[in-house]
């Protein structure tokens, strides 16, 4: 069975850490160059609490 390992940074876009941040995050861009990675779909409201809860179960 294949490790999984889920980063999720609440209300950092993908454009802040991996360009506007990518400097003072390198481990976070080292992981992205090595992984997988891609946005989250959300639900509505678009707000944290359901946010995690639709990513956590689908």
């Amino acid at each position: 069975m294949s490790r999984v390992c889920i980063i999720g940074l609440d209300c950092l876009t993908p454009q802040l850490a991996f360009e506007a941040f990518a400097e003072t995050m390198p481990n976070l861009t080292r992981l992205r160059s090595q992984g997988v990675w891609g946005p989250l779909e959300t639900c509505v409201p678009p707000i944290t609490v359901p946010a995690w809860a639709c990513m956590a179960t689908g």
